[in-house]
């Protein structure tokens, strides 16, 4: 069942009636706010929203909580969770979403060069229609940012160890680049060796190392680059005039996500809600095997860890024990 159909009215947990609700509402929102409040109660006592699919439910409650003039925690500002795919955004996407909080929470991989992506999806992969939202996306939040009065965005990025990610991205859409693979998985026909030649011959992946200077600094004036990142720490804050910038390491944040959140949220009880765990997928049985069987030539392992983006937010020994299990 769809949460929107399961939850009470969003401007509080136990819903008041009568005057004292009105009183409530004028105090803390004024009159917007008790004609929101009115409109939103008057959709739940007719059950309109059980009329609604539960994805249009949520997007009409979504924008009384918008409109509201009183911030969850404070929080005034649009958030993007904003990084290169295969690096927990979904989870995080789904842990922010998960506080109804009073702006809206997008999840996006860029905001550059939303054409050449549109055009690298449908002749790439065998099913674009997800990236394709995400181009929609990009070209709607480009501008707002080229709007005369832009939000200031508060962007949330996790950064992984470059190999690990790069395997896990190539399954995200090996079907694209392994042909006939629902056939041969199922009759037991595709060999592990193959699937390591496409990863190392036809996967020719380098996003972490261009993703911040192109879709940080371009877009945003941020520079991660320019002082170095608190490896001990696990997380980092950058801001300026147009936007407020954590990067976080995927390998550190079940240690550090609660206080991250609150030093550069204000959140007090952010929790992870987790999502899209690789060995879930559609080939989730074959992507775990691959993952044991794996091993990869020294050569690639040295030239990936050997760039700025890992050397910026890992120590070579961090790098080394995330390649270990898969060198020959």
């Amino acid at each position: 069942m769809s949460e929107a159909f399961s939850v009470k009215p969003l401007s509080s947990a136990k819903p008041a009636s009568g005057w004292s609700r009105v009183r409530q509402e004028w105090e803390t929102e004024g009159a917007k706010g008790v004609a929101l409040w009115a409109m939103e109660w008057t959709l739940w006592k007719t059950n309109l929203y059980q009329a609604m699919s539960g994805p249009t439910a949520e997007r009409v409650q979504a924008r009384f909580r918008y409109a509201r003039r009183v911030k969850k925690y404070g929080i005034d500002q649009p958030i993007i969770v904003y990084q290169f795919g295969k690096v927990g955004s979904t989870t995080m996407q789904r842990s922010l979403a998960a506080l109804r909080l009073n702006v809206p929470v997008y999840q996006l991989h860029f905001l550059n060069e939303a054409d050449q992506i549109e055009q690298w999806a449908k002749h790439t992969l065998r099913d674009p229609s997800r990236v394709l939202r995400m181009v929609a996306l990009s070209r709607r939040v480009r501008r707002a940012l080229e709007s005369s009065h832009p939000p200031r965005y508060n962007l949330v990025c996790l950064v992984r160890a470059p190999v690990p990610r790069n395997i896990s991205m190539f399954f995200e859409n090996v079907d694209s680049y392994v042909p006939h693979l629902d056939e041969r998985y199922a009759n037991h026909t595709v060999s592990y060796a193959e699937i390591r030649e496409r990863f190392l011959n036809e996967f020719l992946e380098d996003t972490p190392n261009f993703w911040f200077d192109r879709e940080v600094k371009e877009v945003f004036g941020l520079d991660v680059y320019a002082e170095a990142f608190d490896k001990a720490r696990g997380y980092q804050i950058y801001e300026n005039a147009r936007a407020r910038l954590i990067v976080i390491r995927l390998e550190d944040l079940n240690r550090v996500a609660a206080d991250a959140m609150r030093a550069f949220l204000g959140i007090p009880d952010f929790q992870l809600v987790r999502a899209n765990i690789g060995e879930t997928n559609a080939y989730g049985a074959l992507y775990k095997d691959f993952l044991n069987e794996l091993r990869l030539p020294n050569e690639y392992i040295e030239d990936t860890n050997n760039k700025p983006y890992a050397q910026h937010f890992y120590t070579p020994q961090e790098l080394d024990a995330s390649v270990a299990r898969w060198r020959a």
